[in-house]
């Protein structure tokens, strides 16, 4: 018997019939939202019409595909015999004739779908509707997604997968040239470079048409809008946990990161890229969603993780960065969060791809990351914006404090929140989380101490800071200065110019830090404190950077600076050992005649600055031991009482010792007891005295009153 006679029975038993598509591919899966079986068995008989199609008898595909029909074909309604003659040459010749060939193709010819369109189909048609795609495109990625629900429809492709090249394959069973379903599959193109198919081994045969999970979720039923689609692939919107005046401390270049954001957004301007850089900690992520909250605009975050949920590579945060910006390319009310930019940037081979990331995209992206070292300047240079995040002041990081409490629904008195901001240097981020370990914990003030604690030493930039008594007010008549300070005071509030600076110098304890944070008051201005231990680096080139950095973010934010221990950082260079003193001397000179603020360096070494740096200060005030008169009214004014006892003779006092002796009385229980205070106070004159003796000194060297 000849083939045909073989194939009596072979026919389409369920009565399905298959239409092509305009593709070649069939599209119109009935049953409403369910993918019926009816569909598939409809969909496996065209992909097998256009296999015959386009394969001919004597090629490998040929013999497992009458393999695969005589396996299968139960599951189609079709029953498939290949007859006794058929049986006889196919063991001869291992081929199957032109005739056979012919009758085979010929009983699958007139297969046809149903008319109505599926939700499957419809959700295909959204989503690439919302992603731009082709109808070729949509048709490849409903074969995607067929190979992944069907048995049936994976067998057969499997068939011809393993027999020939798989785009040879997609395109026969599209009844497309290999050349346009090459382009479509190809790395980089737009289902790949989306994330609708998984781009990591596209060349694979088990990759060749594997659709990711989230485009797996968007189109199979029940029937999804556009916007629910969106959803699945971006996620939900961040949602931001601090407010717009927690980032107070750098307002200026938060307001113009805010006014640029809106123009980009109403412009649609392309390529603007806002980069938000700062150590570990510091709320980079949380000032994306608070910028983005103030905008009106959702943010969405791109490529946290993988379709298992693990880490994504570089070519893999790319690729979800550019499905990001096709999804929302024509929405104005949408920008993207890239966190870790060193991820989208480090080990790339082409530095024309680099900068097409930051020229061509067409929605505003937040770029966060910790160091910017690291970049290349061509990487740098295509930024719209560098905004760094630094730790804010303790105004702002009281008002956090008080607020994440209240929200966290923990007490504290005010003493312990004001301790607490003054403490520690830690960002809104490190609030929230102790504050939140603290609350699981049952736990109180105590609670969050510990564990914000814990968190400053392992966060760089966060160690913990010693909390500064409070300071009584400044009193100039207190002071054994050589100038009249409540005239320099009046007269330097007065003027026009904020661009001067003063060296303050003279022994510890006689006023000059309290004097530097008077005139700041005086002048309208918070003072920043460094300490030499905040700007000294091991590193070659680490202190200048320090330096520099001190400055800029006092220019930055409008505070007065104030260097304790000068000396350290203006050390004269004739006796410099190592060509970084030379080089971190000049760095702070260079800052001096540039700074449009008011700053202060103070020192107990005068005679140890460079001669260069004597010239560049504008006012130079040495304050000197307290005189007689001048220590009896300072004995009046920190323990109330008249100074008796010799007071007035002795040598080598300042109001810092009149501090440490109130202290010490308040320990003792002796604030009235006015013998004690004296005693207490000639043994700190007399610890000065022998001090003194031993480095050199000639002698007290008091001042008058």
């Amino acid at each position: 018997m000849g083939l045909e006679s073989g194939l009596g029975s072979f026919g389409i038993q369920s009565g399905v019939k298959v239409r092509r598509s305009s593709q070649g591919f069939p599209c119109r899966p009935a049953q409403g939202g369910r993918m019926s079986e009816r569909y598939i068995k409809g969909v496996t008989l065209v992909m097998i019409r256009n296999l015959l199609k386009r394969f001919g008898p004597t090629t490998e595909l040929a013999g497992d595909l009458v393999n695969w029909l005589e396996d299968k074909g139960w599951q189609l309604g079709v029953h498939f015999d290949r007859g006794r003659e058929m049986k006889r040459r196919w063991r001869h010749s291992d081929k199957l004739s032109k005739g056979d060939w012919k009758s085979l193709r010929d009983k699958f010819a007139t297969a046809e779908l149903p008319r109505s369109p599926s939700t499957l189909r419809k959700n295909l048609e959204s989503l690439g509707h919302t992603f731009h795609l082709d109808n070729l495109e949509i048709d490849i990625l409903e074969l995607g997604v067929l190979y992944r629900l069907s048995n049936l429809v994976e067998s057969l492709l499997d068939v011809g997968f393993e027999c020939a090249d798989f785009v040879h394959v997609i395109a026969a069973v599209l009844l497309k040239t290999r050349d346009e379903v090459h382009r479509r599959l190809s790395p980089g193109s737009k289902l790949r470079s989306s994330g609708l198919l998984c781009d990591d081994m596209p060349y694979a045969r088990e990759f060749a048409i594997k659709t990711s999970h989230k485009t797996m979720a968007a189109v199979c039923p029940p029937r999804k809008l556009e916007k629910e689609m969106r959803r699945i692939f971006l996620g939900p919107p961040c949602t931001p946990n601090l407010l717009w005046q927690d980032f107070d401390h750098i307002g200026r270049e938060r307001d113009l990161a805010l006014r640029i954001l809106q123009g980009a957004l109403n412009s649609a301007e392309r390529g603007v890229n806002l980069l938000v850089y700062g150590p570990p900690g510091t709320g980079k992520t949380e000032f994306c969603k608070v910028l983005a909250h103030k905008a009106g605009v959702a943010l969405h975050v791109v490529g946290e993780a993988d379709e298992d949920g693990e880490e994504m590579e570089r070519r893999e945060r790319i690729s979800a960065l550019r499905m990001s910006q096709t999804l929302l390319a024509e929405k104005d009310d949408a920008v993207l969060l890239a966190e870790e930019m060193e991820d989208f940037f480090w080990g790339g081979e082409s530095r024309v791809y680099a900068h097409r990331i930051l020229e061509d995209n067409s929605r505003p992206v937040l770029w966060t990351c910790n160091h910017i070292e690291s970049f290349e300047p061509s990487i740098l240079r295509r930024l719209t914006m560098a905004l760094e995040i630094r730790t804010p002041d303790v105004a702002v990081r009281g008002r956090v404090w008080r607020r994440i409490l209240a929200r966290e629904g923990i007490k504290l008195p005010q003493e312990d929140v004001s301790a607490l901001a003054s403490e520690f240097q830690a960002p809104p981020s490190m609030a929230v989380s102790a504050v939140r370990g603290a609350k699981l914990a049952g736990g109180g003030g105590e609670e969050i101490r510990q564990l914000v604690r814990g968190l400053a030493k392992i966060v760089p930039g966060n160690e913990e800071r010693l909390i500064e008594v409070a300071p009584d007010p400044f009193d100039a008549t207190l002071a054994a200065a050589d100038q009249d300070l409540e005239v320099l005071v009046k007269r330097l509030a007065a003027s026009q110019s904020r661009a001067f600076s003063l060296c303050l110098s003279g022994p510890p304890g006689t006023g000059k830090s309290a004097f530097a944070r008077h005139l700041a008051k005086c002048l309208g201005l918070e003072v920043r404190q460094q300490r030499t231990s905040d700007l000294l680096s091991m590193w070659v080139g680490g202190s200048e950077k320090q330096i520099a950095k001190a400055f800029a973010e006092a220019r930055e934010s409008g505070v007065m600076l104030v260097f304790d221990e000068a000396d350290s950082l203006l050390r004269d260079r004739r006796s410099a050992q190592q060509s970084w003193e030379i080089t971190q001397v000049n760095e702070m000179l260079t800052w001096m005649e540039r700074h449009p603020l008011p700053f202060a360096c103070t020192t107990n070494l005068m005679e140890h600055l460079d001669q260069a740096s004597l010239r560049r200060f504008t006012f130079k005030v040495h304050f000197n031991y307290l005189g007689k008169v001048q220590a009896e009214r300072t004995f009046a004014a920190f323990f109330g009482y008249e100074a008796i006892g010799g007071v007035s003779s002795l040598a080598m006092l300042t109001p810092g010792d009149f501090a440490v002796v109130r202290r010490k009385a308040e320990i003792l229980g002796l604030l009235g007891d006015v013998p004690a205070l004296v005693r207490m106070l000639r043994e700190e004159s007399r610890v000065k005295g022998l001090r003194s003796n031993r480095i050199g000194f000639i002698g007290p060297c008091g001042g008058g009153a």
